[in-house]
């Protein structure tokens, strides 16, 4: 069963950045959605601003990829904090 993109695209309209991101991946259809219709590139240009990420300035690289660049860092960092400091 897929909800129709217009709901779907209003309640991701109330999602902070990284739930934002991690909505994307559940699976294909919401990632095609979310990731590759260029008219929904505002959800996440609004989710970074809320988030207080700085805004994008490296050449090549769209919202997408600068959301994955940080929160796909960010959680591989957590995990290696936590790990560190579970092995002393």
């Amino acid at each position: 069963l897929r909800l129709p993109a217009e709901l779907i695209t209003g309640i991701c309209e109330h999602l902070d950045l990284g739930t934002l991101f991690h909505v994307s991946r559940l699976n294909k259809y919401l990632w095609r959605l979310l990731r590759q219709t260029s008219s929904l590139e505002y959800l996440w240009e609004r989710a970074r601003i809320e988030s207080g990420l700085p805004e994008l300035t490296a050449a090549g690289m769209n919202v997408f990829e600068y959301a994955n660049l940080v929160l796909g860092a960010a959680k591989y960092v957590s995990f290696v904090d936590h790990y560190a400091v579970l092995s002393q």
